[in-house]
């Protein structure tokens, strides 16, 4: 292992109200006196330190510095840097690889709309970049629970990594934004050209506490301190609370550039999900029982799951997995 040469100019003894001259150098304070010091191009070897650690034991100290830093810098390299593919970001374990799972995906009016948005960021960031240096967009998804936001991001999420130096962080509503924000400002993997960061459950912990105010550390990576944003960055958050969250986030641009509620399928769409899944033409009593409930594709799905598994009839099939979505079934 090779470490940088540290070569001490002078130390000494501070006298209240004296100035010494800094600028460029390196200095730190043992017991009650100032080492000023340079950190030097020429390189070291183990042999070399271990000479100059029985010569001077301020070397000594500042070589032991400059390993603790080049650890913390690797240890950061290997869990937490930003890099190419989809990863959980868990604040003590790092970047955790998630894998791209297969699921059958439904387009609704606003996956469709939600297409356009994605392309236009993926075609066009790096100009809107240099006409007007945003680099940033963010977007709210809300809704009613259970509208399909999830499976939504998850879809996008995949056409994403399709993109050549694309990088997919996952995390939650109780994100540590100090952390994040310290993640994002220290440097990308060499190949990351886009990243898009994924926030479910947005505000829960600030609801959950009564509460619509959310800290400061929020608020500035939302608003992107200087430096943060270095590449084309998609951030999309999910909440269920869209009127708790307060004017602070959603009547903010800079916060979040655009928000999106997240629509059920109409009847129409409905119908033609369940015969384009399950290849049988409706009744239209089969039709009367779908008709204004306001499915998301995944209680769809569910509904035509327990029909064929369960033998019941489609239209009670659907009215089970609504009632249970509104809590109103009880188990016999």
């Amino acid at each position: 292992m090779k470490f940088n040469k540290i070569k001490v100019l002078y130390k000494k003894k501070m006298k209240e109200g004296e100035e010494i001259p800094l600028a460029g150098k390196q200095f730190m304070f043992i017991g009650d006196e100032i080492v000023v010091y340079d950190i030097e191009a020429d390189e070291l070897d183990a042999e070399s330190i271990q000479e100059s650690e029985s010569q001077d034991p301020i070397v000594r100290i500042l070589q032991e510095r400059a390993e603790k830093e080049l650890q913390e810098q690797q240890e950061f390299l290997h869990k937490f840097q930003i890099r190419t593919g989809q990863h959980l970001f868990d604040t003590e374990g790092g970047m955790v690889l998630l894998p791209v799972a297969e699921e059958a995906f439904f387009e609704t009016s606003t996956s469709k709309k939600m297409e356009v948005l994605f392309k236009n960021f993926f075609d066009k960031s790096h100009q809107v970049n240099e006409k007007y240096k945003k680099n940033k967009r963010a977007y709210l998804l809300y809704s009613e629970p259970g509208m399909g936001k999830s499976a939504l991001i998850r879809h996008f999420c995949k056409k994403a990594l399709k993109e050549d130096g694309t990088a997919v962080i996952h995390t939650s509503g109780e994100v540590d934004f100090q952390k994040i924000t310290s993640i994002f400002l220290k440097p990308y993997a060499d190949d990351v050209k886009k990243i898009v960061l994924i926030i479910e459950d947005f505000g829960k912990k600030d609801y959950s506490a009564n509460s619509s105010i959310f800290n400061p550390s929020c608020l500035n990576f939302l608003d992107g301190v200087s430096g943060l944003f270095r590449v084309p960055t998609l951030i999309i958050c999910t909440t269920n609370f869209i009127k708790e969250l307060g004017p602070q986030l959603t009547n903010r641009p800079g916060r979040f550039s655009k928000l999106i509620q997240v629509l059920p399928p109409s009847d129409d769409e409905v119908f033609a999900l369940i015969e384009g899944i399950s290849d049988v033409q409706l009744t239209d009593k089969q039709k009367s029982a779908f008709r204004g409930l306001k499915m998301s594709p995944d209680h769809i799905v569910e509904a035509l799951v327990r029909h064929e598994l369960e033998g019941v009839t489609l239209e009670h099939a659907a009215q089970e997995v609504m009632q249970e979505r509104a809590g109103l079934t009880q188990w016999k």
